[in-house]
């Protein structure tokens, strides 16, 4: 083999095709070395990424900071990420690189549809050039920024998938590479660890919340200073809407079987807007979830009083106080809209909490008539002191008074001895007036339905069976102050006509609250009446009635003109 000489090497054509392929293989050289420490940096900001989400605890942080980097680490203009629930639907969806203006005149976030949909149906990665090319597309609303290259891998926790990463315009009008996919299928992975452990956290979290709002309603209910059940609805209406980080909270009674709902307590901004007042959410999700005593999710912005705007109210769930037999109260929770759905944790921890505080709600009731059996107690017995002692020693010290003056001949003497009987005598009296209100029942101290139950058992002493009362869980709360002598009264005159008149073998009283109407039936079985003459009491009934915008009926059932095991029944309702 010949080498070249030194002159040969140094001749033009050799020492042209040389420095060519030095210069090559110098610029392939570059090229690695470029490549390599692009390499080594994307390397470098993914590890740095997986160590930030790693660190967070917080959900949200996680996911935020997840969308950030893989913007930064793809080069990418537009990231979200979207949260999938049961079902395959999209419950939240968070956006980087969209402003906040830009985000409300676009509209509502996607839902899953089009490309989107895909991918939450085929969780496997998916790179596209052109986003338009695809023949799921379906284009974008308007305002929205225009978008081509592509780029969506699943998220993954424990083999389930927790949502999607969804890249869009490379920058520079560059695609998304295979390097591209590979490395945001690596951040997936690790972001699914962090998201499990976020889950974790935030879940304890959760339920120290819960936790502590049934602490608070239990203990709060105890104090003193709580002396209706309104103001013990309230609290936990209070302790319900900051565990569950709603921007309202409604604590009703439903009085009907239509679904029909009277707010009586409620916490947030929009709290006031519903006091006192009447919607209905259909029978059929009031009936599953007493049925179930399992919390729903439901769209409250379709059943709002005209007061409220749709647009204010977002996700809601509905939480039974209680089992039906116990009380019919339901709590009612909603955010603001835009805001994530109840997850199953929120879901069951609230439904936990409603059922400890329908029993602390209870205890409440049950710890406030025994402090006011108490009472009465307490005061039968003063009352009964007073006339068995104190009225008896007045008693007979005014007739030893009174005795004295067989032996008093002054007139002087007379006349003081006649004002000081005069005197024991008014006395006696007050003291007899002291005791008769003492044992008269305290309007203001009592619940309508003890004084209800105390005048039936008074009128029905004279039968030799007990009658059957029934009154609804909503008297005490929904019927007003004013009309408590009004129900008594028809009460009063309906029972008593039963026993007086009727000769019957069975008599039914109801009582209950509805819609903002109070509804008083007595039935009974007997022979009733067949002629009434004069003034009665059913004239006074239905005169009642009528001043207060109510109705008044009476039914006899009747054949050839005669009563045949007569039934009398009226009905009163006071539309309020």
């Amino acid at each position: 083999m010949e080498f070249p000489s030194m002159e040969d090497r140094s001749s033009g054509t050799g020492s042209s095709t040389s420095a060519a392929e030095i210069e090559n293989l110098r610029n392939g050289l570059v090229a690695s070395i470029e490549e390599l420490v692009q390499s080594q940096t994307r390397l470098q900001g993914l590890l740095s990424a997986v160590i930030t989400i790693s660190q967070e605890l917080s959900l949200t942080a996680v996911l935020q900071h997840m969308i950030q980097s893989a913007c930064k680490l793809m080069d990418a203009k537009y990231g979200a990420l979207g949260v999938i629930r049961e079902g395959k639907e999209v419950s939240h969806f968070i956006t980087e690189g969209i402003e906040p203006e830009l985000a409300e005149r676009i509209g509502p976030l996607p839902t899953g549809h089009g490309v989107l949909g895909v991918l939450i149906d085929e969780p496997q990665p998916i790179r596209l050039d052109d986003l338009h090319d695809h023949p799921a597309s379906v284009g974008f609303p308007t305002f929205h920024p225009p978008m081509q290259s592509f780029l969506g891998v699943p998220i993954l926790v424990h083999n389930v998938v927790f949502g999607n990463l969804y890249l869009t315009e490379k920058r520079h009008g560059k695609t998304f590479t295979a390097d591209d996919e590979d490395l945001a299928v690596v951040l997936a992975a690790a972001a699914g660890l962090a998201i499990e452990n976020a889950k974790l956290f935030d879940e304890a979290r959760l339920r120290t919340r819960w936790m502590e709002a049934s602490m608070q309603v239990a203990v709060r209910m105890m104090d003193k200073g709580i002396e209706d059940l309104e103001s013990g609805k309230t609290i936990v209406a209070r302790q319900a809407l900051e565990a569950s980080s709603s921007v309202l909270a409604l604590v009703g009674i439903c009085a009907d079987d239509d679904g029909s709902i009277h707010v009586s307590a409620g916490a947030g901004a929009l709290a006031p807007e519903f006091m006192h007042r009447s919607f209905c959410i259909g029978e059929g999700l009031v009936k599953s979830v007493f049925d179930e005593m399992h919390p729903v999710t439901f769209n409250l912005a379709e059943y709002l009083p005209d007061t409220v705007e749709a647009s204010e109210i977002g996700p809601a769930l509905l939480v039974a106080l209680g089992s039906s037999e116990a009380g019919r109260d339901l709590l009612i929770l909603a955010r603001q809209p835009g805001a994530p759905v109840y997850g199953h944790a929120e879901i069951t921890l609230s439904g936990k909490c409603g059922s400890q505080s329908a029993l602390a709600l209870e205890l409440m009731r049950v710890y406030r008539l025994r402090e006011q059996f108490a009472v009465f107690m307490d005061r039968d017995r003063i009352a009964k002191d007073l006339h068995d002692v104190v009225i008896q020693r007045l008693f007979a010290a005014g007739l030893s008074t009174k005795s004295l003056a067989r032996f008093m001949v002054d007139p002087v003497a007379l006349e003081r001895i006649e004002a000081i009987t005069n005197e024991l005598d008014s006395t006696i009296t007050e003291l007899r007036e002291t005791i008769y209100s003492l044992q008269a029942p305290s309007k203001t101290a009592q619940f309508l339905s003890t004084r209800i139950s105390q005048t039936v058992r008074e009128l029905s002493r004279a039968l030799s069976f007990a009658p059957s009362l029934h009154v609804g869980a909503a008297v005490d709360e929904l019927v007003p102050f004013v009309m408590d002598g009004h129900i008594l009264a028809v009460v009063s005159e309906g029972v008593s006509n039963a026993v007086r008149h009727s000769k019957a073998e069975n008599i039914s009283i109801r009582v209950d609250a509805v819609e903002g109407n109070v509804v008083v039936v007595v039935v009974d079985d007997g022979c009733g009446f067949s002629k009434l003459k004069g003034r009665n009491g059913f004239d006074n009934m239905k005169a009642r009635a009528q001043d207060l915008n109510g109705t008044f009926l009476r039914r006899v059932p009747r054949k050839t003109g005669l009563i045949l095991n007569g039934q009398h029944r009226f009905q009163l309702d006071w539309r309020g």
